[in-house]
């Protein structure tokens, strides 16, 4: 995420290798879900939440890099473009009061 992309055409085999990329990725998935210990244990949730940078013109504002800079935190990510963060909060037990809990 955040990679930087020129291209602004693509080849048959570009969309071939994502098209190979994604179904490794779905293959990689199945292989957890079936593992006999899948779900065992507490259950845990999470969050992940995305947000637009916008100037005071309420226009977006490519300053994704300056802010992650500034932050130094590993909870918040770039996404695709330079106008918006994603922030991944880590994972609390589900039991008592979870939605709480991923607020600190």
């Amino acid at each position: 995420m955040g990679r930087e992309i020129e291209e602004k055409e693509y080849s048959a085999s570009d969309y071939e290798r994502f098209n190979r990329k994604i179904h490794d990725q779905v293959d990689i998935l199945k292989e957890v879900l079936t593992r006999p210990d899948f779900g065992s244990g507490e259950t845990c949730i999470g969050a992940e939440l995305e947000v637009y940078l916008i100037n005071e013109q309420s226009q977006v504002n490519p300053v994704s890099h300056q802010i992650l800079e500034m932050l130094q935190d590993e909870q918040f990510q770039t996404e695709l473009n330079k106008f918006n963060l994603e922030i991944n909060l880590s994972p609390v037990k589900a039991k008592g009061k979870p939605f709480s809990q991923l607020t600190k």
